[in-house]
């Protein structure tokens, strides 16, 4: 079976980039000589790029001389309909390229099923597949000074109207300064072990949902179980998940738990989960339930993405979470250790630097929000360690650990 192609489209482009060359320009960050299928059309294109980056004149000459021994290119007599705007001809081309990476990427993991036993490997190479054809669908990113405008007018307007404003964390405190979690923002909740911050996410996440559209929850280290319990206790107290429940406590917890399918907080849980899984269940999400507004990401270490050495594997990870953000336009907490360095000095809150793999995720983040609480007491240091739009400083929240809870 051909794969699919225009060859009449892509002719079509090229004898209308022939009759206005200025139109090469402005596709050069959305349509690419990779997205011809005919090899004569790929090289022209390329060539037409080439000749306009050296600010030359584009003609069948100038074209033709360009090629060299290049199969010469013969473009047909132009018509009317050569004359439609180039974005018809290039979203036509752009389209079956799509469907012909996908095709390939597919059939390749295809082959792979036929040989490959290992159930968790197969879904992580189909996983591989799609977001590697997926990072190839926006590639056109740059913006004229009218579209960007335009862009910023839609921005302010949603601002006029009370939309877009983002989203606040459900703590009073840090709601007073700490601006609202914007679209395409990465915001990391660090602490040291049991000091808290699963649960604070937890608390973030079900505020998160009440702002009408879904939150995804991935969680690497704790089950769906732990999770669950753990709302449970923010109601009733911690002793209803503990060991044997008489009847009422089954009937508080039970009544609790059907309350929850009214919260929109989707959960991925899946101790084996890579960035590309996490934006597959993103996809996932925006699909089924017809948008997606955070993502919390329980913890960014424990991600299993590959990587030669610690530091490379945590930037990576890093970075894509970041890319995550922005591709999905929503903002994403991932969750971090602190180095245990933080626990030898006289002065334990946590500062910047006790980030674990600080550099890639201390750059990606937009807000760090560092945890501090002394074992066996409730008060909780929040400390704002970096805002890239705002103020930093330190804002003490109590800690109830028998109802994991915070306000």
């Amino acid at each position: 079976m051909t794969l699919p192609h225009s060859p009449e489209t892509e002719e079509a482009l090229l004898a209308r980039l022939l009759v206005d060359p200025a139109q090469i320009a402005v596709l050069s960050g959305t349509l690419h000589a990779e997205d011809f299928y005919v090899e004569a059309y790929r090289n022209a294109y390329r060539a037409m790029q080439a000749l306009t980056s050296r600010a030359m004149a584009v003609d069948l000459t100038t074209l033709q001389r360009e090629l060299g021994s290049a199969a010469p290119i013969e473009i047909a007599t132009l018509t009317s309909a050569h004359r439609a705007p180039v974005e018809d001809y290039a979203r036509i081309i752009g389209r079956d390229a799509f469907r012909r990476r996908l095709i390939g990427a597919l059939d390749g993991v295809m082959r792979k099923a036929y040989v490959e036993e290992d159930r968790q490997k197969l879904l992580g190479d189909l996983q591989e597949a799609v977001s590697s054809v997926l990072q190839g669908v926006e590639d056109g990113r740059l913006l004229s000074p009218d579209q960007a405008v335009d862009s910023y007018l839609k921005t302010i307007a949603g601002r006029h109207q009370g939309l877009g404003l983002g989203l606040t964390y459900g703590f009073r405190a840090l709601d007073e300064f700490l601006q609202p979690a914007q679209p395409g923002e990465m915001i990391v909740l660090a602490a040291r072990p049991s000091v808290g911050k699963t649960a604070m996410a937890e608390q973030i996440a079900d505020h998160w949902a009440t702002f009408g559209r879904p939150v995804l929850f991935v969680s690497l280290e704790m089950s769906l179980g732990q999770l669950i319990d753990r709302s449970i206790a923010r109601k009733h107290g911690g002793r209803i998940t503990r060991g044997h429940i008489n009847d009422e406590q089954y009937a508080l917890a039970k009544t609790t738990a059907e309350a929850r399918r009214s919260v929109m907080v989707w959960y991925l849980d899946d101790p084996f989960a890579t960035t590309p899984s996490v934006r597959a269940a993103a996809a996932k999400v925006r699909l089924l339930a017809g948008g997606l507004g955070a993502i919390i990401v329980d913890y960014i270490s424990l991600l299993k993405d590959p990587g030669d050495s610690e530091v490379q594997r945590v930037t990576r990870i890093s970075r894509n979470i970041k890319a995550i953000a922005r591709e999905f336009d929503v903002p994403v907490l991932a969750l971090s250790q602190l180095n245990r360095a933080v626990m030898h000095r006289d002065d334990q809150h946590p500062k910047l630097h006790d980030l674990r793999e600080s550099g890639a995720i201390e750059q990606d983040a937009d807000v760090v929000i560092g945890l501090h609480r002394e074992l066996g007491t409730p008060d909780l240091s929040t400390e704002v360690l970096k805002n890239r739009h705002g103020l930093v400083r330190r804002v003490e929240l109590y800690f109830d650990p028998d109802a994991m809870l915070m306000r």
